[in-house]
C-alpha cells in the first residue's frame, strides 16, 4: 500500500492535547476516510503519496531555507523490520495560517521545477504534474479553510 499522508482538523482549544497526543485526534481508518463513499469522509486532507513530492517542493534545499509551508508535511515514518512507525504531528493555529499563506503562492512554476529536478521521471513529468498539481490545490483549499476558521490540525505520515 505505501506510506500516505492525511491531516484532520483540530479546533483552536484543543491544540494542547493534540500536540501531547496527536493520535486521538486522527480518524480510525484514515485510508477509508479517505477513499470511503463521500457521504460519509470527515474533513481532512488527503495527499496520497504526494507528500513525498511536497516535501521536495517545499522543504529545504542547498543555501535555501525550507518554505512556511513545509511544516504541513514535515517529518519521516521510522523504518522497522516489519514496515514502519508512522510520524504523528499537531499544528497550532498560528502555523496553519502561515502555512495556507505560503501555499497560497506555491503554483505551477514551482511543480516544473520540482519535476525539473528529477530527470529520471522526465517521461512521466505531465502526469507527474497533473498528480502534484491536484494535490496542492486540495492542500491550498484545506489550508486556506482551517486559517479563516483560526482551526489548527494534526497529520500523520504512515
Amino acid at each position: 500500500m505505501g506510506i500516505r499522508y492525511y491531516a484532520y482538523p483540530i479546533a483552536a482549544t484543543d491544540y494542547l492535547r493534540a500536540l501531547a497526543d496527536p493520535c486521538q485526534f486522527l480518524g480510525t481508518d484514515p485510508l477509508m476516510d479517505a477513499w470511503g463513499p463521500t457521504t460519509i469522509r470527515p474533513e481532512m486532507l488527503y495527499l496520497d503519496k504526494c507528500w513525498r513530492e511536497f516535501q521536495g517542493m517545499l522543504g529545504p534545499a542547498p543555501g535555501v531555507p525550507a518554505r512556511a509551508a513545509f511544516q504541513l508535511v514535515e517529518g519521516q515514518v521510522t523504518q522497522v523490520e516489519m514496515g514502519w512507525i508512522a510520524f504523528e504531528r499537531a499544528l497550532s493555529p498560528a502555523q496553519v495560517k502561515a502555512i495556507a499563506a505560503d501555499l497560497a503562492t506555491v503554483d505551477d512554476t514551482d511543480i516544473r521545477s520540482l519535476l525539473a529536478s528529477y530527470p529520471d521521471r522526465a517521461d512521466s513529468s505531465e502526469m507527474e504534474h497533473r498528480y502534484i498539481g491536484h494535490y496542492l490545490a486540495a492542500a491550498q483549499e484545506f489550508s486556506s479553510r482551517l486559517a479563516s476558521d483560526g482551526r489548527g490540525l494534526v497529520y500523520l505520515i504512515g
